[in-house]
């Protein structure tokens, strides 16, 4: 499956990044990376860039709209009671798994931003960090074909990763998201 572009008349152009084993479990001396056709990264446009922003801005604001009943019922009662508490906890569980759900769909800065939820829970309410905290150590690598193709391109300058590396696994020990 690898790395594709998903569109839909009614979603944004999003990019999604699947877990795939992609040794081919030679049993040469050297394992060989698959090929690069059908895994071949597009970066994405300035206006698919932008539709998944849109995306995601419009989305935080209708979650944060969802939030008006609850905090005019808050503001017209004189203490907090513990059905108030109750609606709080409510819509901060529906809100968490909301974002949640957006930030896997939206991947790559999105991760990023769910990190910082998770991190924060002086900022957000616990019920998000809770939600949020698998972003921090789990997330899904990007397809073997475009590590190869940045390794060779950025790092062996234009080099094959074979003739450098006597071999070259292409299962991750581990992934994480940007900036790290």
């Amino acid at each position: 499956r690898g790395l594709r572009a998903l569109a839909a008349s009614d979603e944004c152009e999003v990019l999604e990044l699947a877990n795939t084993d992609l040794c081919d479990g030679s049993a040469e001396g050297k394992t060989q990376p698959p090929t690069d056709t059908e895994d071949e990264f597009t970066p994405p446009s300035e206006f698919d860039l932008f539709l998944r922003a849109l995306r995601y801005y419009t989305q935080c604001s209708l979650l944060l709209a969802s939030y008006v009943p609850v905090f005019l019922k808050t503001q017209g009662s004189d203490q907090q009671s513990s059905e108030l508490e109750q609606e709080w906890h409510e819509m901060h569980e529906k809100g968490a798994e909301k974002i949640e759900s957006l930030i896997k769909e939206l991947k790559g800065f999105y991760v990023k931003v769910g990190q910082v939820i998770a991190t924060r829970s002086d900022l957000f309410p616990q019920e998000y960090s809770k939600r949020c905290s698998a972003m921090i150590d789990s997330v899904n690598p990007l397809p073997f074909p475009v590590i190869k193709r940045v390794v060779e391109e950025e790092l062996l300058g234009g080099l094959d990763l074979l003739d450098v590396f006597e071999s070259f696994d292409p299962k991750p020990l581990g992934s994480a998201s940007i900036a790290q």
